[in-house]
């Protein structure tokens, strides 16, 4: 920027800098830049929603061999668990992204003792058999989903 000439007129006034720093902190001893978090995925926002509903179905499908207060109490405990894990995954982390794929497997393992010739698989309710299969789909969807490298790397971080 030129120097201001008298001829101009009057000098501007000096820019507002706000009030004097009351120290200052030398480069060296300031704390390091941390690393960018990566942006969380799209498919990370579809699976804590679908976990999320997933769990919520829980309250309104009984699978029929207990009812009443028992079935209550243990849907309610575990929609706490299951929110709770959809939040922390949701949040990105690490631990909750272990317990998903876990979660993931133990729908598969459900599915297949559902197709073996168990008695107690005849007694479920339809509507738990129905939910039994969709979480299935869904366990083999998010296997595949959270193999993604931009999805793995979400949770690294």
């Amino acid at each position: 920027m030129p120097e201001w000439d008298p001829k101009w007129g009057p000098a501007p006034p000096p820019p507002d800098e706000g009030p004097p720093a009351r120290f200052h902190v030398p480069a060296e001893l300031d704390a390091p830049k941390q690393a960018a978090r990566p942006r969380r995925p799209p498919t990370v926002d579809a699976f804590a929603l679908g976990m999320a509903a997933s769990t919520i179905s829980g309250l309104f499908v009984s699978p029929g061999l207990v009812g009443g207060t028992t079935h209550l109490y243990g849907a309610g405990c575990g929609l706490v668990l299951g929110l709770g894990v959809a939040w922390f995954f949701w949040m990105g982390r690490p631990w909750a992204y272990w317990l998903v794929v876990l979660g993931s497997l133990a729908s598969l393992i459900g599915f297949a003792v559902f197709l073996a010739p168990v008695e107690h698989t005849y007694r479920l309710a339809s509507a738990w058999k129905v939910k039994m299969v969709a979480d299935a789909c869904f366990g083999v969807v998010m296997l595949i989903g959270l193999s993604r490298p931009r999805v793995r790397a979400f949770f690294r971080t």
